[in-house]
């Protein structure tokens, strides 16, 4: 018979283990709400290494009501990262369907023939292939099984299929292969339209917008498919360079500088959450969508559902701890929104 290293416990079980690594549980009614809604993994294992540096038992004082707290804190961030990164994606996709029908064509025939982009791309993890991008848009053409397909409604009843239609069925991580296919002209456009700034190099920011929207799209699915949110942190393959952020965000208050370069300890901030957050602001262009960002983020803190401000500086100061945010982060997006409204 094989030993289970980790064998099923019962709710009841559950709370005596956790009882025995010195978490305080005073109503084990609550308790077993708790595990039995949010789940043993998210709400122990998920913020384990601030709440059990050892692995074993629970830092002095921590509740399993605190845990819970951090956990709906957590559910809130997730929600707001859904909201803005399906915007973002409908902005580049707009941004790209607009490129692909001005430049080739409305008909698939066009927009999708082969000498209009490169034979391949050289992405970190292994080439992509024109064909296999190709092949993946013909397989959202042909799915007769995605209920209100807009591209399959346009195959059924009309005689083309335009680009804004198969977009909206494409996959977020397709639309950016197929954006980086593109040949030089199309996508220096859509760097044009995404990123406007005559003081950053074309090369520079082309290089910025492919690295922030794969970094987005991680972070949408993390948060979309319950995975391990607070522990995403950009690889080296998807950096967001330090300088090229700073240069589109200036004023020095969403990233410190210290003798006029972005300052050391800013850049862990700028691999995990924050930074993508920041990427996020980019996008958004306008003073009127980068204000409606900061403030549904800041409103997450302010319309938390608990009375003592102690216990929510300490739940926010755990959050920031854990996910490399700036333990000040508040106080930057308020200043931020200042100069926003000040414009």
């Amino acid at each position: 018979m094989t030993t289970y290293d980790k064998p099923f416990k019962t709710y009841r079980e559950q709370i005596d283990l956790l009882k025995s690594r010195n978490l305080i549980i005073e109503n084990d009614d609550f308790a077993i709400h708790a595990l039995s809604t949010i789940s043993y993994y998210d709400l122990i294992n998920r913020y384990q290494s601030y709440f059990m540096p050892d692995g074993h038992n629970f830092i002095d004082n921590t509740s399993i009501e605190q845990l819970y707290s951090l956990s709906m804190l957590d559910k809130s961030i997730q929600a707001f990262i859904l909201k803005y990164s399906m915007l973002i994606e409908n902005i580049f996709k707009t941004k790209l369907s607009y490129t692909l029908s001005n430049d080739f064509g409305v008909d698939t025939s066009t927009y999708l023939a082969q000498p209009k982009y490169r034979e391949s791309y050289q992405n970190p993890n292994g080439a992509l292939t024109f064909l296999s991008v190709v092949a993946e848009c013909k397989k959202t053409i042909e799915d007769n099984k995605i209920a209100n397909n807009p591209t399959l409604y346009y195959r059924d009843h009309h005689n083309h299929i335009p680009p804004w239609i198969l977009l909206k069925n494409l996959s977020f991580s397709n639309s950016i292969n197929l954006f980086k296919l593109l040949k030089t002209a199309q996508r220096e456009k859509i760097v044009e339209e995404l990123i406007p700034n005559d003081n950053i190099p074309p090369n520079d920011r082309l290089n910025f917008i492919l690295c922030s929207l794969e970094a987005i799209r991680l972070l949408r699915n993390a948060a979309a498919h319950n995975l391990h949110f607070t522990a995403m942190r950009i690889d080296e393959t998807r950096k967001l360079a330090p300088t090229v952020l700073a240069k589109l965000l200036p004023g020095g208050i969403l990233i410190q500088k210290s003798n006029k370069k972005v300052s050391p300890k800013e850049k862990p901030y700028l691999k995990g959450i924050y930074g993508i957050m920041l990427s996020m602001l980019i996008y958004l262009k306008t003073d009127y969508l980068m204000s409606e960002f900061i403030i549904d983020f800041l409103s997450i803190f302010n319309g938390a559902n608990i009375t003592s401000q102690e216990v929510k500086l300490f739940l926010f100061e755990c959050y920031a701890h854990i996910s490399d945010m700036p333990i000040d982060i508040t106080n930057r997006f308020n200043q931020y929104l200042t100069s926003l409204q000040q414009e």
